[in-house]
């Protein structure tokens, strides 16, 4: 099987299964924001809804290889401003102006979060082979502490004390690149 995931390079991926895989990476990004800005959630469910709706009908405006969690975003702002323009029955209902400045500033943050999580993943490729696969055993599969030193054969305390070194490094090594960009 090729690296894109398909089993030849001019198979040409199927719609539906990119549609799948982008929304189910960004649903959460999309319902939270959602959320944040309409407190009731048989109300936030059913715009939830409308938005996966929209996004599948508008599939075909995506551009492949750009941010489909902004591109989400926005068409879940459209929703949102739709729904408080029809309902005022809502107890917390913002403005049009108020939702524009929540929606820049969560965009903002995920820009954020995107750059930070590469800046993660540059100081992992940095640890030592032996760190990097008990980063991975702990938290790509999710196993506890005393599952994971059963499975490899050391102490729990051992673990624990291995772990808090390998943070402590990630943790100077994103303050250190953080510092560097500034």
């Amino acid at each position: 099987m090729a690296e894109n995931g398909f089993k030849n390079r001019n198979e040409e991926p199927d719609k539906h299964q990119v549609f799948f895989q982008l929304f189910t990476r960004n649903q959460g990004y999309i319902y939270s924001y959602i959320l944040a800005l309409i407190p009731q959630s048989n109300e936030v469910d059913d715009i939830f809804q409308e938005v996966a709706a929209s996004l599948w009908e508008h599939f075909s405006d995506y551009k492949l290889g750009t941010d489909f969690t902004a591109w989400g975003l926005r068409i879940a702002r459209n929703k949102v401003i739709d729904y408080i323009r029809k309902s005022k029955r809502s107890p917390i209902c913002y403005s049009e102006a108020t939702v524009r400045l929540i929606s820049n500033y969560h965009s903002k943050q995920m820009q954020g979060k995107d750059h930070r999580i590469k800046i993660l993943e540059n100081c992992v490729s940095r640890l030592p082979s032996n760190d990097r696969r008990l980063v991975q055993l702990k938290y790509s599969q999710k196993i506890t502490t005393k599952a994971l030193s059963e499975r490899i054969g050391r102490s729990v305390n051992g673990l624990y004390k291995s772990l808090s070194r390998i943070h402590y490094f990630l943790y100077k090594c994103i303050q250190r690149t953080l510092a560097s960009e500034q």
